[in-house]
């Protein structure tokens, strides 16, 4: 199987070489920060970059720029390819800011030899040692060659990505925009709906209370009717006890000619009286039809 290194905050997946992850290439732009910080740093021994020893550096050269100890920054000076180089103390030159480093790369298989030379099979740089063994017979061309290329192809890309970049960060600007008017729709929205609800049920409260009043005065109306006619039918009921009574005594202490000469008056009276309607079935029917039609279901 083959190893992959996967980056939590993007997702990528990046192959181990072969050699472990000792061997993949370093972030030479972090490791030239960190050096000028340390360059900077008054606390940071610096030792020249030209002794093989370790020398103590006291001076710089701004031009090249190098580290220098003090022997070597006077045949620095003196060397017709070097003479018209800046050499400034490296006190000065850290009080001014010390923003460049010496571009040397150096090869990671051998650890000493100065990269000159990249392996296009490969896609790796080399120095004269690996261009003698280990990449010996494989396409190869000097880093000078090789360089331009390789920075036209990244020029290229990051103009392609800048503009993919701005793209997305108008793109996510737009969407913050529309987020915040759906946003603020939807508060409107809401509100619309919060009156429209208030306005439906104050509209529901009023026709409650107009359907509570036409119930109350409906059945205001059906009692005082049945108080009427309750009242009737006692009257009524009052005046055929009194024709019963006078009946029945004409028919058991009147004489036949008393009772033929008081018949007539008495049918009358009777067939009067029992012909007497009362609206009792009406105002029930009254309250069935309220229940119905006054009080939807």
């Amino acid at each position: 199987g083959v190893w992959v290194v996967w980056c939590p905050e993007c997702g990528y997946e990046a192959a181990v070489p072969p050699g472990g992850v000792e061997c993949f290439p370093l972030n030479y732009v972090l490791q030239k920060q960190l050096v000028l910080e340390a360059l900077n740093s008054s606390f940071t021994t610096v030792y020249c970059d030209l002794c093989h020893d370790d020398v103590v550096a006291e001076e710089r050269c701004d031009t090249c720029p190098v580290n220098l100890c003090r022997l070597c920054s006077h045949a620095h000076t003196r060397q017709r390819r070097t003479t018209h180089h800046t050499v400034i103390s490296l006190q000065e030159a850290r009080s001014l800011g010390i923003r460049e480093v010496a571009h040397t790369l150096v090869c990671a298989t051998h650890g000493e030899g100065e990269v000159g030379w990249w392996c296009r099979g490969c896609h790796e740089p080399l120095c004269a040692a690996c261009l003698a063994t280990l990449h010996r017979g494989h396409p190869t061309v000097t880093v000078d060659q090789a360089a331009p290329q390789a920075r036209k192809k990244l020029t290229a890309l990051l103009d392609q990505a800048s503009s993919r970049m701005n793209y997305l960060l108008s793109t996510v600007e737009d969407l913050s925009g529309a987020a915040t008017r759906v946003q603020q729709r939807g508060r409107v929205v809401s509100d619309q709906v919060n009156a429209f609800i208030d306005d439906y049920i104050m509209a529901l409260e009023e026709h409650r209370h107009t359907l509570l009043r036409q119930v109350r005065q409906a059945c205001e109306r059906a009692q005082r009717g049945i108080v009427t006619e309750s009242q009737r039918a006692g009257q009524t009921a009052s005046w055929l006890r009194q024709g019963c009574d006078l009946t029945h005594d004409l028919l058991h202490h009147a004489g036949d000619a008393e009772a033929l000469a008081l018949a007539p008056l008495v049918t009358c009276r009777l067939q009067a009286i029992t012909t007497l309607k009362l609206n009792v079935s009406m105002y029930n029917c009254q309250m069935f039809l309220l229940f119905i039609f006054i009080i939807p279901v």
